[in-house]
């Protein structure tokens, strides 16, 4: 996942590898959003001029930090409801190549109706089944 050693860690000569392991377990288990939120707040902090500055100081490939960032322009009604729903199957299930699938609709309602249908979708495929009310 990691491109090499981001920039932050270069003037260490070694890196104790269980912490390196470590970090990149860490980095599976966040969420798309989540890694979107991080990318952003990085380059707010760390005052990158680009994400191909900000790539490269985090040692990761410039197309996906610029995937993750446009994962942002959900629509906050989306957004909300990855925050809210953490469980194993959506974390699972919502990955950043699906959700990209949202942003060409536009439109919030018909993204809302797709994600709706994914929501559904990740549940059967996680053997939950809701009665229909």
């Amino acid at each position: 996942m990691l491109g090499g050693c981001p920039d932050v860690l270069k003037h260490l000569d070694t890196i104790d590898q269980a912490a390196w392991r470590q970090y990149q377990t860490y980095l599976k288990t966040t969420t798309p959003l989540e890694r979107a939120e991080f990318y952003a707040r990085k380059m707010e902090i760390g005052r990158y001029r680009s994400i191909r500055a900000l790539a490269r100081a985090l040692g990761d490939h410039v197309s996906g930090v610029a995937r993750y960032l446009k994962l942002r322009e959900l629509p906050e009604l989306i957004q909300t409801w990855l925050r809210e729903h953490r469980t194993p199957e959506h974390v699972r299930y919502f990955t950043e190549k699906r959700l990209r699938e949202l942003l060409p609709l536009g439109d919030t309602r018909a993204a809302w109706r797709r994600f709706q249908a994914m929501i559904a979708e990740s549940e059967r495929e996680a053997g939950i089944w809701r009665s229909p009310s």
